[in-house]
């Protein structure tokens, strides 16, 4: 009986390691490059570090803890239900995408461009 508990708790142990590191790797692959990510460097350049890095950690976890949620929930409806849900949400999510794209002003990000520039300048001649 004991040795039955310890097999199927190393096999619990063993997948929540797998889980834990196969999530690791994806969110960080996924943030990396995301636009939260040159966010969150911008921000930190016009507001206090340690701020900016609180802030954007409680983001994280509280959207990691909604997708945890979300995952749960997802285990209890039949798995053929949320095939075709997750590929319609694919599809409106990409489509959205592809509209906004469509629609955006060649030189929206420019504002940012020049903002983010004028500011480095001035901590650089700061520094100096």
């Amino acid at each position: 009986m004991i040795y039955y508990f310890c097999l199927q708790r190393a096999a619990v142990q063993g997948s929540f390691w797998q889980g834990f590191l196969a999530s690791l790797s994806v969110v960080i692959v996924s943030e990396l490059g995301d636009k939260t990510f040159f966010i969150a460097a911008i921000m930190a350049m016009k507001h206090p570090r340690v701020v900016v890095f609180a802030g954007a950690i409680s983001a994280l976890v509280f959207m990691t803890v909604l997708s945890a949620a979300f995952g749960w929930v997802a285990t209890v409806i039949p798995r053929v239900y949320t095939h075709y849900i997750s590929a319609a949400l694919f599809a409106i999510f990409g489509l959205k995408m592809l509209r906004d794209g469509w629609k955006m002003d060649p030189n929206e990000g420019q504002e940012e461009l020049e903002e983010v520039q004028s500011e480095l300048k001035r901590r650089e001649d700061q520094v100096s």
